[in-house]
């Protein structure tokens, strides 16, 4: 059941999942790259998804994304977020309930952070409370900005399923209050749930706060 929003309060959810048919081109953009790749085969928990290609010229082969993705996880785990006193205790609390139900840890990703930052203090700026800015731009588009999910089509023969999402919330004044905010409220109790998601980055600013969630499958092609 949906619960009330007493009016201090206030959620919004947003959630996406597609793939892109990729042609040669020297850069392209992946809407959550840089996602572990252990997870090869994610539940599809009812969303459509269509097929994204990347094809490298002959001289690269298929280990050199994976060796570059996996190094750039490794990197993604030694970071920790900016102010950690708060922001890591909401990724904290988030794990905290994924554990629960048996679901994998969200990693820390400074270019979430980054992308999910700005749209926090854009909020407060311009006075505006939404996932889409009065430019029309969402979370894809920050994401993209942030440098968060950048591939080389000369680096990749793969197949990539692509997972976005987004919550956020206004006038909660403690961690606490707002994962049991998001929580309570099926829709972005669900994003926070999706085991699909492996990427997380917090943005704050005054009373808003931002979640931005990535994840990506990559396998192999055969073209």
């Amino acid at each position: 059941m949906q619960r009330s929003i007493v009016p201090l309060f206030a959620l919004l959810s947003a959630c996406t999942c597609f793939m892109v048919a990729l042609e040669h081109t020297p850069i392209v953009y992946a809407s959550t790259l840089e996602n572990r790749v252990e997870q090869r085969r994610l539940a599809r928990l009812g969303t459509a998804a269509v097929r994204y290609t990347a094809h490298a010229s002959k001289a690269h082969t298929l280990p050199t994304i994976y060796e570059r993705v996996q190094a750039r996880r490794m990197t993604r785990q030694r970071q920790v977020p900016s102010t950690p006193s708060i922001k890591s205790q909401v990724i904290s609390g988030i794990n905290m309930e994924r554990a629960k139900r048996g679901i994998g840890a969200l990693q820390y990703n400074q270019k979430l952070e980054r992308a999910a930052q700005l749209h926090a203090q854009d909020m407060i700026d311009r006075n505006y409370f939404d996932h889409e800015s009065p430019e029309g731009t969402r979370v894809e588009d920050r994401t993209k900005a942030a440098g968060y999910g950048l591939l080389s089509a000369q680096e990749c023969h793969c197949v990539l399923r692509i997972f976005r999402g987004e919550n956020i919330a206004k006038g909660q004044q403690t961690v606490q209050a707002v994962i049991h905010d998001w929580m309570e409220s099926p829709s972005h109790r669900e994003a926070m749930l999706l085991p699909h998601y492996n990427d997380v980055g917090v943005g704050i600013a005054g009373d808003i706060w931002v979640l931005n969630l990535g994840g990506i499958d990559i396998n192999p092609s055969d073209l």
